[in-house]
């Protein structure tokens, strides 16, 4: 008996390889029993708090009640919230905008408000932050559905105006993709948006890391696997080459997502140009004519969040101040605004508030680092302390 004999032999009783219903049931087999395998060879080794370099920075490394839950780009195993306990759970739904980098202080938002409510109906305050760099409007939803999912008493959600009407890209983290249709399980209406982005690799990815931890925490351990045989190179490392400045290919290749090279390379871009004055040009990109994607998505935020009952506030990170006083900035985001109130319809449940306002016509002016980005914390967190409690207060807890 030789291999053709053999391959005959298969393809005869079994179908050729992704040829019949036999070779799926064989392919299914063979993965199934792999990923069992790799589940009795490898540790459950779950991401802890402390792989994630932002739960080190100043803000949140000195109060242990408030934690990044998201992981690193390329990192299918979403989000990963505290345990249960009894503190009163709130979970804060945003990107840079609810950070504030300053060279003195780096703090999250959320980090700084929970400090001025340390305690809701007698219960010490405790914050989940789904931290997603960039986040989009998918992006945004996803980590809503996993918020819901694990059932906190509060939910923020802080909407970037830059991104929420613009279309240049409505989903920034692909790698949730896979967690994405874990989630759906539990939200079957989303597969609508969702299915637009999905590939037959994330099923078998959200399936995979279902049945084997190893697939789901696959980029700690190849990591450690990396890290154990980096000694065992034949070269000599003791004098490294000296460093060269990258060519144009090589920025290109150290582009982790396609928005990168697409705004890069799509316009041509003026040398004189501040990053604040590209970030307003994206606010000005706004499409305020189709029915995009990221409308429908707003409208299911309010249907997933009415439907759960669990106390949510929305409102949308301040713009600088000296910015709105350009005319076509200040216009842009008063259309942002007008627009996301036709959809206050889908945020009219006792337990919700969407704010459309933006939050910079609400506080004094507080330094920024650009556009969007602050420096200065406690004006937007000493306000949104205050709405939270009085929101709150409306949906029958009481802050202290």
């Amino acid at each position: 008996m030789n291999v053709e004999s053999v391959k005959d032999f298969l393809d005869r009783r079994l179908g050729g390889a992704a040829r019949s219903w036999g070779s799926l049931i064989r392919i299914a087999f063979v993965a199934g029993l792999s990923f069992l395998l790799l589940s009795d060879v490898f540790p459950d080794e779950h991401r802890t708090f402390e792989d994630s370099a932002f739960n080190r920075v100043a803000g949140i490394a000195s109060d242990d009640s408030t934690r990044i839950t998201s992981g690193r780009r390329s990192d299918i195993h979403g989000f990963q919230p505290r345990p249960d306990d009894d503190t009163f759970r709130i979970a804060w739904i945003g990107g840079s905008s609810i950070q504030s980098i300053s060279d003195e202080y780096y703090t999250f938002i959320p980090a700084e408000v929970a400090r001025t409510i340390p305690a809701v109906d007698g219960k010490d305050v405790s914050t989940d932050i789904y931290f997603l760099s960039g986040i989009r409007a998918l992006d945004s939803y996803n980590a809503l559905l996993a918020a819901v999912d694990d059932e906190p008493d509060m939910i923020v959600v802080t909407m970037n105006p830059v991104w929420l009407f613009n279309n240049t890209a409505t989903r920034g983290w692909s790698e949730l993709d896979a967690h994405a249709v874990e989630l759906l399980r539990s939200d079957p209406a989303s597969l609508g948006l969702f299915a637009p982005y999905l590939a037959p690799s994330d099923v078998v990815l959200s399936a995979a890391s279902f049945a084997s931890a190893p697939v789901r925490d696959r980029i700690r351990i190849t990591s450690d696997i990396s890290d154990g045989f980096a000694d065992l190179s034949l070269l000599d490392r003791s004098t490294p080459n000296e460093p060269q400045e990258p060519d144009e290919l090589d920025n290109i290749r150290a582009m982790r997502i396609p928005v990168s090279f697409w705004r890069s390379y799509r316009v041509e871009q003026d040398p004189e140009q501040s990053l604040g004055q590209r970030q307003a040009e994206l606010l000005l990109e706004s499409d305020f004519e189709s029915n995009t994607i990221n409308r429908a998505v707003i409208d299911a935020m309010g249907r997933v969040t009415a439907d759960s009952g669990i106390p949510t506030y929305v409102y949308v990170a301040p713009v600088n101040h000296e910015s709105l006083d350009d005319p076509l900035v200040d216009e842009a985001v008063a259309t942002i605004e007008a627009e996301l109130s036709t959809h206050l319809d889908a945020w009219d449940a006792p337990n919700q508030l969407l704010v459309p306002e933006n939050l910079a016509r609400r506080i004094e002016p507080f330094a920024f680092a650009d556009l969007i980005h602050i420096q200065e914390p406690d004006a937007v967190s000493d306000y949104l302390a205050g709405e939270l409690c009085e929101f709150l207060g409306s949906t029958g807890n009481e802050c202290r």
